[in-house]
């Protein structure tokens, strides 16, 4: 029996298991993380002496975010995991740095849990490839409604370059504001590609782009916030990005900031890229993948569930309970 609730999946087979759980009563004595985004998981301190499998890269990026060991057990991409009649495998989602959709294999049945995806290639990311011959598929939605259509990639970077001169044009210091796991890396990266000089982010994003940079993704030309003097533009979280911020930076730089949001979401002032895949990528994704049968969690269920059985004649509905006994 798999019970589904906003982004936690668990097993309940012979040996019970919970995908990302976001608070420790959803802990099970063997857990998965798909990612290190922390509306996916939560470690405390009384649930660290449960066993937390992820890849490596996750592993190092949630290790910023503690004072205390936990008992994480690493698993690369493609290697299976053998446990009491089920083998557990971790591929690569394309969502963030470590990120993995869960493949679940047994003798009765054989299904994937998406996690985050993205299916367009980023410049520090590669795709997600598809999962075939699957009895089932549980897909997440965040960004599952038609309206969601994001530019190609080389179209967003020329958008937020184009943003970046102008401002510096304008003598004004350029504020973009994106996610600081994912979005921000793959900024800066095309912020070092155009050759814009120094880059200035937070203590905990630096701290997170040596992790990327330990898997070859050669960020660099950054300062801690505090150097922002020194700096031709900013990258924050959305969660630092606040009228404070704004003058200090301002105050600072002896320059009027002006902002960016990179985000899905249409807001004012923005460029729509994602490190989730938009709606045509979910479709193409399942598509390809041609499972069986496709549960949707984690954001528009429904209107993802209904564009699946119309555009690719493939049965879904939103995800809560599903008894694979049945299946």
């Amino acid at each position: 029996m798999l019970s589904i609730s906003n982004t936690t999946v668990k097993y309940s087979g012979e040996v019970p298991f919970t995908i990302d759980p976001i608070s420790q009563k959803n802990y099970s004595e063997l857990n998965i993380i798909t990612h290190a985004h922390s509306d996916h998981i939560k470690i405390s301190k009384n649930g660290r002496y449960n066993a937390f499998i992820a890849h490596p890269a996750t592993i190092e990026l949630l290790k910023q975010g503690l004072d205390f060991d936990a008992n994480f057990i690493p698993s690369e991409y493609n290697k299976p995991i053998k446990l009491n009649g089920n083998t557990i495998t971790l591929l690569n989602s394309g969502h963030i740095l470590g990120s993995s959709a869960v493949l679940v294999e047994n003798d009765k049945t054989r299904f994937a849990i998406t996690g985050d995806i993205n299916t367009t290639e980023t410049n520090v990311s590669r795709p997600i490839k598809p999962i075939e011959d699957l009895d089932f598929m549980i897909i997440e939605s965040t960004y599952g409604l038609e309206k969601y259509q994001f530019p190609k990639r080389p179209e967003g970077y020329t958008q937020i370059n184009n943003w970046v001169k102008q401002a510096i044009r304008n003598n004004k210091m350029p504020v973009i504001i994106t996610h600081r796991l994912g979005k921000t890396q793959e900024i800066v990266k095309e912020l070092n590609k155009s050759n814009f000089g120094y880059i200035a982010l937070p203590t905990e994003t630096l701290d997170s782009n040596e992790v990327y940079n330990l898997y070859g993704k050669k960020l660099k030309n950054m300062l801690p916030l505090e150097e922002v003097r020194d700096a031709n533009c900013v990258v924050l979280p959305p969660s630092k990005y606040n009228q404070e911020m704004i003058n200090y930076i301002s105050f600072i730089s002896g320059k009027r900031a002006d902002y960016l949001h990179v985000t899905g979401h249409n807001l004012k002032n923005c460029v729509n890229l994602s490190s989730h895949s938009d709606y045509k990528g979910l479709l193409d994704f399942i598509g390809t993948s041609k499972p069986k049968m496709v549960y949707t969690y984690h954001g528009h269920t429904d209107g993802l569930s209904r564009g699946i059985e119309k555009e690719l004649g493939i049965k879904s509905k939103a995800a809560d309970e599903i008894n694979t006994n049945t299946l």
